[in-house]
Protein backbone atom coordinates (compact mmCIF):
# COMPACT_ATOMS: atom_id res chain seq x y z
CA UNK A 1 0.00 0.00 0.00
CA UNK A 2 2.72 2.20 0.72
CA UNK A 3 5.32 1.10 -1.56
CA UNK A 4 7.81 3.94 -2.77
CA UNK A 5 7.40 4.29 -6.62
CA UNK A 6 8.97 6.54 -8.81
CA UNK A 7 5.64 8.67 -10.41
CA UNK A 8 7.62 11.23 -12.52
CA UNK A 9 9.17 14.86 -12.49
CA UNK A 10 6.84 18.40 -11.74
CA UNK A 11 8.71 21.65 -12.79
CA UNK A 12 8.18 24.29 -9.95
CA UNK A 13 6.39 27.61 -12.32
CA UNK A 14 7.19 31.26 -11.38
CA UNK A 15 4.32 31.71 -8.63
CA UNK A 16 5.59 28.37 -6.93
CA UNK A 17 3.02 26.33 -8.52
CA UNK A 18 3.79 22.01 -9.42
CA UNK A 19 2.26 20.31 -11.90
CA UNK A 20 1.77 16.82 -11.21
CA UNK A 21 2.36 14.44 -13.36
CA UNK A 22 -0.38 12.48 -15.58
CA UNK A 23 0.60 9.20 -14.43
CA UNK A 24 1.14 10.38 -10.89
CA UNK A 25 -2.30 11.66 -10.87
CA UNK A 26 -4.36 8.50 -12.06
CA UNK A 27 -1.87 5.99 -9.88
CA UNK A 28 -2.94 8.22 -6.47
CA UNK A 29 -6.69 9.45 -7.83
CA UNK A 30 -5.95 12.71 -7.42
CA UNK A 31 -8.33 14.91 -8.12
CA UNK A 32 -8.70 19.01 -9.07
CA UNK A 33 -9.36 20.74 -6.59
CA UNK A 34 -8.33 18.20 -4.16
CA UNK A 35 -6.67 19.39 -1.35
CA UNK A 36 -2.97 17.90 -0.47
CA UNK A 37 -0.54 18.06 2.81
CA UNK A 38 2.86 18.76 2.67
CA UNK A 39 5.60 17.92 5.47
CA UNK A 40 9.32 18.52 4.88
CA UNK A 41 12.09 16.35 4.99
CA UNK A 42 15.17 16.46 7.51
CA UNK A 43 17.72 19.35 6.22
CA UNK A 44 15.40 20.74 3.57
CA UNK A 45 15.54 17.54 1.14
CA UNK A 46 12.31 17.71 -0.39
CA UNK A 47 8.54 17.33 0.83
CA UNK A 48 6.25 14.72 1.03
CA UNK A 49 2.49 15.48 -0.25
CA UNK A 50 -0.39 13.53 1.33
CA UNK A 51 -4.16 14.00 0.64
CA UNK A 52 -6.10 15.66 3.71
CA UNK A 53 -8.78 12.75 3.46
CA UNK A 54 -6.10 10.42 3.57
CA UNK A 55 -4.11 11.25 6.36
CA UNK A 56 -5.50 9.64 9.58
CA UNK A 57 -4.70 6.58 7.29
CA UNK A 58 -1.57 7.07 6.97
CA UNK A 59 -0.83 8.14 10.85
CA UNK A 60 -2.52 5.07 11.56
CA UNK A 61 -0.22 3.04 9.43
CA UNK A 62 2.56 4.99 10.98
CA UNK A 63 1.32 4.09 14.51
CA UNK A 64 1.21 0.42 13.75
CA UNK A 65 4.84 0.16 12.56
CA UNK A 66 5.83 2.30 15.69
CA UNK A 67 4.35 -0.22 17.76
CA UNK A 68 5.95 -3.15 16.01
CA UNK A 69 9.54 -1.63 15.94
CA UNK A 70 8.81 -0.65 19.71
CA UNK A 71 8.03 -4.67 20.44
CA UNK A 72 11.18 -5.93 18.58
CA UNK A 73 13.43 -3.39 20.35
CA UNK A 74 11.88 -4.89 23.66
CA UNK A 75 12.37 -8.48 22.32
CA UNK A 76 15.90 -7.80 21.72
CA UNK A 77 16.89 -5.89 25.09
CA UNK A 78 15.51 -9.45 26.82
CA UNK A 79 17.40 -11.87 25.13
Amino acid sequence: MFDQKFLGIGTVGERGQVAIPTDARKQLGIESGEKLAFFSFAHGTGFLAIKTNKLSTMLEHLTNKSKIFKEIIEETKNK
